[in-house]
């Protein structure tokens, strides 16, 4: 259990320096997925911030809370369930300032769109060019908002 803590803290860390945006992929398996689990196309211009609340501990934790620091206009979709009550108390502050969708039954694992930390997806003004960025535990360091 301690050998796999540290290859989760390290596996989250390691990366924070090298982190840029980069294109997407998988475009086309998003719209699917936001087109079919909400009913919702992908809108151009606009930031998808997808938070998989079952992934590493430490970056879903400073996501909520940066979240909740800022206000961006972003689109905040959570997928799986928590339990934590610290999580749950974030998570409805973040609802309050934020357009949001709730994948509860994480759906998502249905679509190859290969979202498995807390990720950014930018739309271009179509609505198809997309770029990402993950944010790992630490990312948020050299983050700005502006």
């Amino acid at each position: 259990m301690l050998l796999l803590l540290l290859v989760c803290n390290l596996g989250c860390t390691s990366l924070k320096n090298d982190q840029k945006e980069a294109n997407y992929e998988y475009v086309s398996d998003f719209k699917a997925y936001l087109d079919e689990v909400f009913n919702e196309p992908v809108r151009g211009n606009n930031s998808y911030f997808v938070i998989p609340l079952t992934s590493c501990e430490q970056c879903v934790d400073s996501a909520l809370i940066k979240l909740c620091d800022y206000e961006l206009n972003w689109v905040v979709i959570f997928t799986g369930q928590t339990e934590d009550v610290n999580r749950l108390n974030y998570i409805k502050k973040i609802k309050e300032n934020y357009i949001w969708f709730d994948d509860s039954r994480n759906q998502i694992a249905e679509f190859a769109v290969s979202i498995a930390i807390p990720t950014l997806l930018k739309a271009d003004q179509s609505g198809s060019v997309m770029s990402k960025y993950e944010f790992h535990y630490g990312s948020w360091v050299n983050f700005s908002p502006h």
